[in-house]
């Protein structure tokens, strides 16, 4: 996580109390970043332990707490009433999160202005990192990548907190503004299946650096840099809009990894493999844009989710009649991709 802040206002010893830092060297200038290794911070709760409650700013909560009624997730007391029995006899992680933080309006309403208070807050730091960058001259030499380290449960399901692998859980946001990009893909979105282990490849690449050699990640670049004819093409142009748009490459293997050589993933696996008895279920899952296999080994219980039809996750097909080829490959394909990471 990103943390950034102006330093008349930061105060060590409250942070020292309540939070873990690490800041053995601050820069001298008046906004600094540094990357939390500790537990993520919550926007509600009552634990002052590392990675515990933080408050927005007043002036910040204030734009929401005005006339302002944050709806709540409409799946929320369905969607928990269809989740898988052991959930209602054994798991307690998410629900009792959710009875501690969203059970009543007055609870939702004030966790979920503080959750947007502090987005707001994300926000400004932003600009304030992205307005050095420009003062300093080196915006457009600069890859900037905005994303977060997992999803959370805001009611969805009936549940709060993470760890179970339903799309808000497993979903995070990708921003990338990176200088070679081509000057048509600015704004756009990329609907491809990118993956938190591509970010080392991706930051490598840009910097002229090989990734180690046991690395899984993919350069996220290779969604949107030109191959090596497209870039000729640009670079052959005699027009200023073209000009504009042409873009080198880092390392000279890059156009070895572009797309038409090698597509890009069409599914991944997912894990979440620590044994925190039945309250905090393992899990394991085989996920596609259409489709979602799900494995709870402490149950031996599986779910199928058609994605395309049904993104919130409300209606298992583990036992539709139509669906019982599909569930059997995918079955097969999640017993092979666990074995491949053992």
């Amino acid at each position: 996580m990103l943390q950034t802040y102006r330093r008349s206002n930061y105060s060590a010893s409250n942070c020292v109390h309540r939070y873990l830092f690490f800041f053995p060297h601050s820069p001298n200038y008046s906004i600094s970043s540094n990357t939390n290794t500790s537990t993520a911070p919550k926007a509600i709760g009552n634990s002052f332990a590392p990675g515990g409650q933080w408050f927005p700013q007043n002036r910040t909560r204030e734009l929401y707490y005005d006339n302002a009624t944050i709806p709540r997730p409409y799946n929320e007391s369905l969607m928990y009433s269809k989740l898988p029995r052991f959930f209602h006899r054994a798991e307690r992680a998410g629900r009792s999160r959710w009875e501690e933080r969203f059970e009543t309006d007055v609870q939702y309403q004030m966790a979920m202005k503080n959750y947007y208070s502090l987005v707001t807050e994300v926000d400004e730091a932003c600009r304030d990192i992205v307005q050095e960058l420009e003062a300093q001259g080196i915006l457009n030499e600069t890859l900037i990548i905005f994303t977060t380290d997992n999803g959370m449960f805001l009611g969805e399901h009936g549940l709060a907190g993470k760890w179970y692998p339903y799309q808000e859980s497993i979903r995070v946001p990708l921003i990338i503004r990176d200088p070679r990009m081509p000057k048509a893909l600015h704004g756009t979105l990329n609907d491809a299946l990118t993956l938190n282990i591509d970010l080392q490849a991706t930051i490598l690449d840009a910097a002229g650096l090989a990734p180690p050699i046991q690395s899984q990640g993919r350069n996220i670049a290779d969604l949107y840099l030109p191959t090596a004819d497209e870039k000729h093409a640009v670079d052959g142009s005699s027009t200023a809009e073209s000009t504009e748009a042409t873009v080198t490459t880092t390392t000279s293997s890059s156009n070895s990894r572009r797309l038409e050589n090698n597509p890009w993933r069409t599914e991944f696996f997912y894990e979440f493999p620590l044994d925190m008895t039945t309250s905090m279920p393992m899990s394991s899952a085989v996920v596609r844009k259409d489709l979602k296999y799900i494995h709870w080994p402490q149950f031996h219980y599986s779910q199928l989710f058609n994605l395309t039809e049904d993104p919130l996750e409300m209606n298992d097909l583990r036992k539709h009649p139509e669906y019982q080829e599909v569930m059997q490959e995918l079955k097969d394909r999640h017993d092979d991709l666990i074995q491949q990471v053992k």
